[in-house]
């Protein structure tokens, strides 16, 4: 049937061809974006302490010296020898000696012209705090403010004890006023301050 024949031919490959002509080349890409810098090579060399080593072990005790020889117990001194040590002796007493006085009568004189000159200086600091005008102005209107102070509570204080005196006299002798309330001086004088 024909049908089948078209499905058997359609199913049948065909020859391979003859090769191509070579295509047209395409336009070039886009450039890339720049690579990241690569990491910086070890240029120095590190190098760690050792540990230390332990400590060595004490060496061995030396052979013992040889004995000195006995003396004379001072017989073959010669007396001359001797005078001339205790000469030597005292002469080098004498001169630390000096020394010594030398060192601290220069050592005492700076230090007493040091404190001198400090307690010069403070006592003319002083004098000039002293005589400065303009803190004895000062201390003067300091001075007038505390009395005026101390002058009006003084008053103050006066004027109410002297109210609580009226009021105790007068509660005895008239213990109630008109109204039947207690007389109170210490109102009726606010009220009229």
């Amino acid at each position: 049937t024909a049908i089948a024949l078209i499905q058997t031919v359609r199913a049948l490959r065909g020859l391979k061809g003859d090769r191509g002509d070579p295509g047209i080349p395409g336009i070039p890409g886009r450039q890339g974006i720049p690579g990241r810098d690569g990491l910086n090579g070890v240029t120095t060399v590190v190098t760690l302490p050792g540990t230390p080593g332990i400590p060595g072990r004490d060496g061995r005790d030396g052979t013992n010296g040889i004995n000195g020889r006995d003396g004379r117990n001072g017989v073959d001194v010669n007396p001359a020898d001797l005078g001339s040590l205790r000469a030597l002796i005292v002469q080098q007493h004498a001169q630390t000696r000096q020394n010594i006085n030398t060192t601290s009568q220069g050592l005492v004189a700076g230090v007493k012209g040091f404190f001198t000159t400090q307690l010069a200086g403070i006592t003319a600091l002083i004098t000039a705090i002293a005589n400065n005008t303009y803190i004895e102005k000062a201390l003067s209107v300091l001075t007038f403010a505390a009395t005026v102070h101390n002058g009006l509570m003084l008053s103050n204080n006066l004027a109410q004890t002297l109210g609580t005196v009226i009021d105790q006299v007068l509660g005895f002798i008239l213990p109630k006023g008109l109204d039947g309330n207690p007389i109170s001086i210490g109102s009726v004088l606010g009220k009229a301050a």
